[in-house]
C-alpha cells in the first residue's frame, strides 16, 4: 500500500515536473493476496513501477534498480524455500491423520471422466498459479494411483 502523511499541496502532482521516489521490494515484487469475497486477480494487479510508467510519472531509476536487484537476488530463492516448507507441513499433517499418498480405490476407468469433470470446473478468473487441461489433470490422477 502507500501513505500518504499530509497533502501540503503536492497532490495532484504536474507529472511532467515531478519525480517519485519509490521505496520497499513491493515497487517491484508486489504481494497479490485474499480469499472469499476478497479474492485478488492477480491478472489484473501489477506494482508500482508499471502504474507509473503507465500513467508517465518519472520515478528515481537509481533507487528502483537496487530494488529490482534485491528483488532478482532473493525472490525465487524465498518462494522456492516457503513452497517447499508449505509441502513438508501438508506431509507432516497427512502422516499424522493416516492420509495416505496414494488413492488405491481410485479406479483407471474413472480418470478420464474425473479429469473432464475437473476441467469443466475450473474458472480463469480464479488466482490460481495454473490451470491444468484435460491430459495434464489425468497425469495428475495417474499419479496419485500408483
Amino acid at each position: 500500500g502507500a501513505v500518504l502523511l499530509e497533502n501540503n499541496g503536492i497532490l495532484p502532482f504536474n507529472k511532467d515536473e515531478t519525480k517519485v521516489a519509490v521505496f520497499g521490494r513491493t515497487q517491484i515484487d508486489i504481494y497479490k493476496g485474499g480469499g472469499g469475497s476478497g479474492t485478488v486477480h492477480t491478472g489484473a494487479s501489477y506494482n508500482f513501477i508499471d502504474g507509473f510508467t503507465e500513467a508517465g510519472i518519472s520515478y528515481d531509476q537509481e533507487l528502483y534498480e537496487v530494488y529490482a536487484k534485491f528483488c532478482e537476488e532473493n525472490s525465487d530463492d524465498n518462494e522456492k524455500i516457503l513452497a517447499n516448507r508449505f509441502i513438508e507441513a501438508i506431509e507432516e499433517k497427512n502422516r499424522k491423520y493416516g492420509i495416505p499418498d496414494k488413492i488405491e480405490a481410485l479406479r483407471e476407468e474413472d480418470i478420464h471422466s474425473l479429469a473432464v469433470y475437473a476441467d469443466k470446473e475450473a474458472n480463469p478468473l480464479y488466482p490460481v498459479p495454473v490451470l491444468w487441461n484435460i491430459e495434464e489433470l489425468e497425469k495428475i490422477y495417474w499419479e496419485v494411483k500408483k
